[in-house]
Order: C-alpha cells, then structure tokens, then sequence
C-alpha cells in the first residue's frame, strides 16, 4: 500500500508515513493515497475537518 506524505508548511520539509493515523504538530499538507471518488465529502467548522 501506498505511504501517506506530509509537507510541513513552516520547515518545507516532507516526510512519508505507512498508512494509518497521522498527527500533525504543526500546520501541513497531507497527501493520502486514495483516488477522489473514495474520498466523502467533506466541510469545515474552524479547524475540524469531517
């Protein structure tokens, strides 16, 4: 399976994951390997994302 990556917004720095839970210390782009029509839906309330 594929590695989930994440790019630090503040160091520029990217790093690659198994897949499974990602915490993220500091605000961040994440990449999942998963095509669009896997993915629900989703809405914003603040900084929750569902």
């Amino acid at each position: 399976m594929d590695n989930i990556v994440v790019a630090d917004k503040a160091s520029e720095q990217i790093s690659e994951s198994a897949w499974g839970n990602v915490n993220l210390n500091t605000p961040g782009v994440v990449k999942v390997p998963a095509s669009r029509n896997r993915l629900p839906v989703s809405a914003a309330a603040g900084r929750t994302w569902w």
